[in-house]
């Protein structure tokens, strides 16, 4: 019991702590991620999908130009990422799983193969960053 235990928290101290990614002048940092499964019947087709959300920081040459809120969604093909712009707006990248191409504002990139959700979470709000803050 007490192994659990210790596991458990290793994995929730592995969850809480920040992570960054970094890309020419853009870093990101993403951190509080939290995660919930939920699952529903559409047009007679079960789904099921996991939720991701949490803060992100973005800094150009290391100084912070934008904070607030992202939430994800991945579902079997496609995870789309809203980066908050402020308490009522937001964008969305979307990543197709497929392709391995990041689309934003129409336009699309190749950021390589993101086998985990939260590279994925961290190269969206990245691509964001080096398309909205140029």
């Amino acid at each position: 019991m007490k192994k659990l235990f210790t596991l458990c928290v290793l994995i929730l101290a592995l969850k809480l702590t920040a992570q960054t990614k970094s890309s020419g002048d853009y870093s990101v940092t993403i951190s509080n991620v939290t995660t919930a499964q939920s699952s529903g019947e559409m047009f007679g087709v079960s789904y099921s999908r996991l939720n991701y959300k949490g803060n992100y920081i973005i800094y150009k040459k290391g100084a912070k130009i934008a904070s607030q809120e992202f939430s994800a969604l991945k579902g079997k093909n496609v995870t789309t990422v809203n980066i908050s712009f402020d308490d009522s707006s937001g964008n969305t990248v979307t990543y197709d799983h497929e392709t391995k191409l990041y689309e934003f504002m129409g336009e699309e990139k190749n950021l390589g193969n993101s086998k985990k959700t939260e590279d994925v979470i961290l190269n969206s709000i990245l691509y964001y960053a080096e398309l909205m803050f140029k």
